[in-house]
């Protein structure tokens, strides 16, 4: 999710959690509106529990930006890989599909 321009992302250790993370910086100085835009995505991401919906772990304020950490998917970019197989396809359809309908189950749409 998170469907706004992302400014920064980058990679993470979290110690006490023994566990790699995303985190995206956005800076604050953004129209007001994006900001509703993403308090709304992170309420989203936060009532969220599914494996096919990305984790949100946490959000905090530093200076003038948010920081948003989420679970860290390391497979890539879709978008590097030149043919996929189709068996491969499938799987990846199915689990999109079992993700839009848990959050349709919320009555969430995804845009």
């Amino acid at each position: 999710m998170l469907m706004f321009p992302l400014f920064l992302s980058h990679r993470a250790y979290h110690l006490l959690g023994n566990r790699v993370l995303a985190v995206k910086v956005i800076p604050l100085d953004i129209t007001v509106e994006l900001q509703k835009q993403i308090m709304s995505e992170l309420e989203i991401l936060y009532k969220c529990d599914s494996s096919y919906i990305i984790t949100f772990y946490s959000a905090f304020f530093v200076e003038n930006r948010i920081s948003i950490c989420t679970e860290y998917m390391d497979g890539g970019s879709l978008d590097v890989y030149r043919k996929i197989p189709e068996h491969v396809l499938g799987r990846i359809s199915v689990a999109v599909v079992k993700g839009l309908t848990y959050l349709w189950s919320l009555k969430i749409l995804h845009r």
